[in-house]
């Protein structure tokens, strides 16, 4: 197993190790593993959440806005994922347009600090801000 990257539960089984850690140290113990972020899998996994709220109506999206959805996800890979996507006001005084934020990472330092992330613009009649 050694020079392969491993996911926590693989890990966990192939070191004899119990699954009850704390955050900090999953985080510690991947990058023992010295995998790197896939980019073009993390992209992928970032292109398809904002996907998925694109083909969304500009109504749901108002509906979600000042809130959080977070998630963990495998990648092909194996690798476990960190997703969040955020819904805001592009202009919080105004109201107008909805901006929706996804990120990615895979729970390593410094990834983990400044994640992978793109965004969207949608205005009340549907159209994107920007494209």
């Amino acid at each position: 197993m050694r020079g392969q990257c491993l996911n926590q539960e693989q890990r966990n089984a192939a070191s004899g190790r119990r699954r009850t850690k704390t955050a900090v140290r999953l985080m510690f113990d991947r990058q023992a593993d010295g995998c790197a972020m896939d980019k073009v899998e993390a992209r992928r996994l970032l292109d398809e959440q904002l996907a998925a709220y694109r083909s969304q109506g500009y109504e749901d999206l108002a509906k979600k806005v000042s809130s959080t959805i977070a998630f963990q996800t495998l990648g092909p890979s194996g690798v476990e994922y960190n997703v969040e996507v955020m819904f805001l006001w592009d202009s919080p005084g105004k109201k107008v347009n909805v901006r929706v934020i996804a990120a990615v990472d895979d729970g390593q330092l410094p990834r983990a600090l400044v994640p992978m992330s793109d965004s969207f613009i949608v205005t009340p009649d549907g159209s994107f801000l920007g494209e």
